[in-house]
């Protein structure tokens, strides 16, 4: 066998005996492995295609040096498998290992979801009447994921029930940014000072996504709808607008590394404008957005945070997806955008 690589190339490689004997000892509803490749994307848990006797499956891992935010492999796999009979389009796991011996970080198995995935949201290839479909059927997905009762699927402990959630996620990426060796980022230490005040008050709680965009979906793959919502990472329960407020999120940037808008015909390509899909939205779920304008300045600035952290970790060899330098060039832009929106809605 093969000696197992050291450094950042251990997250692109996997001990398929290794796997295999876990397999023997923990479900019968997948056979051996045969072989494993890795996945694009999966910023921050490796990915991988996996092939075995019984067909094909993905496995997700956190990886052998985790940063300081995500990687959360095992909520993954619990809210998925609690939300497979609940009518949100999940894959169906299999078994999850939180034995870090195993493979060298937590992970689980899932069915591998026949589709296409576009990390484009412009979805090059598609028809126009194609992409307004999609797109409607995604925010319907969402609005369907927001109308699940916690309670009802076993996730009543999945997360804080207070109405502290957008108070706890700017606590929380704000002290992430301060760990991660932040620059000259002004705007980003003027938002994470002025605008707590400025988020609105909870009314609701229900589990939301965490990372809502098309990239993180799988489209059937004939037939323009959402045959599977990936990428639960940060998952928990909290407040449903923050989550419908990122819907439309490729309108309030510029082109990134998952893209934007911006320049669009927006009509010609089938793409729903932003008020559309925040129309959408409120229909489908029966829930106002009156405080839309705040929650999208508070989503753009959450992604820059974010982004700021796939590049820390990127510089600090822990990279799984060849995108991290783009990532990280966004950063600034992404919070000289996020305040100007806070300056705006402060006047």
């Amino acid at each position: 066998m093969t000696d197992a690589p050291t450094g950042p190339d251990r997250d692109a490689w996997l001990d398929i005996p290794a796997l295999n004997a876990f397999l023997a000892r923990s479900t019968d509803r997948m056979g051996p492995a045969i072989s494993a490749a890795l996945l694009k994307g999966g910023n921050s848990n490796p990915t991988f295609k996996v092939e075995a006797d019984t067909g094909t499956y993905v496995l997700r891992k956190r990886p052998a040096r985790a940063g300081v935010y995500g990687h959360s492999v095992e909520r993954e796999f619990r809210v998925m498998s609690a939300l497979a009979d609940s009518g949100v389009p999940v894959p169906r796991t299999i078994v999850s290992c939180e034995d870090e011996s195993v493979l060298g970080g937590r992970f689980y198995l899932m069915d591998f979801v026949q589709g296409r995935v576009s990390d484009d949201c412009t979805l090059p290839g598609f028809a126009p009447e194609e992409r307004r479909e999609i797109y409607r059927d995604f925010v319907s997905a969402i609005a369907h994921l927001h109308s699940v009762d916690p309670r009802a699927v076993g996730l009543e402990d999945y997360g804080k029930w207070d109405s502290g959630y957008l108070q706890r996620q700017m606590l929380r990426l704000g002290q992430a940014f301060a760990q991660e060796e932040p620059e000259d980022l002004d705007d980003m230490f003027w938002l994470i000072e002025h605008l707590p005040p400025m988020l609105p008050a909870q009314v609701e709680t229900r589990i939301v996504h965490g990372d809502v965009r098309i990239g993180n979906t799988i489209i059937h793959a004939t037939e323009p709808r959402i045959a599977g919502l990936i990428d639960w990472e940060l998952s928990t329960l909290g407040d449903p607008t923050v989550d419908a407020a990122l819907l439309p999120m490729p309108h309030n940037v510029w082109p990134t590394p998952i893209n934007s808008f911006a320049g669009l015909d927006l009509e010609a390509w089938g793409i729903p404008d932003e008020e559309t899909m925040v129309g959408w939205y409120v229909r489908a779920a029966s829930r106002p957005m009156d405080h839309y304008p705040v929650l999208a300045c508070f989503n753009v600035f959450r992604s820059a945070a974010i982004y700021h952290g796939v590049q820390y970790r990127a510089r600090h060899g822990t990279r799984v997806s060849d995108q991290a330098e783009g990532f990280g060039a966004a950063v600034r832009p992404l919070a000289a955008r996020a305040r100007r929106m806070a300056e705006a809605l402060r006047s």
